[in-house]
């Protein structure tokens, strides 16, 4: 997934929290979604993204900053993640399409994303 980065700092952002991640191995997968993925990212916009972990004891959900940018991630096993977004119901269909439209896998040891 080629990123459009607003500042260069969100560009190092981005590579501190994958370098985490791949030095996880609980984590399998990470989703870029939101302003960053969709291109549209301003300087103050954050980095969000969506982990897929291997184990459901590991679910995590916070936000920090790496720099002076916010970071937001949630994670969840494969099979979580398929729970929180299907079946959606129809009033919250669109926000979650539009939330996801364009995100893209920044990191995927397995072909996890292409299901979810």
């Amino acid at each position: 997934m080629a990123v459009q980065f607003p500042t260069s700092h969100h560009e190092v952002a981005l590579e501190a929290v994958l370098a985490a991640h791949r030095a996880d191995a609980s984590v399998l997968g990470v989703l870029l979604c939101g302003s960053l993925a969709r291109g549209t990212a301003r300087q103050d916009s954050d980095i969000d993204q969506l982990i897929v972990l291997a184990d459901d004891e590991a679910r995590r959900s916070d936000r920090t900053h790496t720099g002076p940018v916010v970071v937001e991630q949630g994670g969840r096993t494969e099979a979580g993640w398929r729970e929180q977004f299907a079946p959606v119901p129809a009033d919250q269909a669109r926000a979650v399409r539009t939330a996801l439209e364009d995100a893209g896998a920044v990191y995927d040891i397995i072909p996890v994303w292409r299901e979810v």
